[in-house]
């Protein structure tokens, strides 16, 4: 990733194999998910809204 960024508000899917998390990219906040190991990063979001997300296991 190229710019600015900062990763935040993890949380685990119920299966353990993927991490959802926000991150501010130059400063457009979005919701991403990646594999276990950090691998596969993927932009799930794109809005300039306000994007929050529940804990998967609820």
């Amino acid at each position: 990733m190229h710019g600015s960024y900062f990763a935040f508000a993890p949380a685990w899917s119920p299966d353990g194999a993927k991490i959802v998390f926000s991150m501010s990219r130059d400063g457009q906040e979005d919701v991403y998910t990646a594999n276990r190991d950090g691998s596969d990063v993927t932009q799930v979001t794109a809005t300039t809204d306000f994007e929050s997300f529940s804990d998967w296991g609820g």
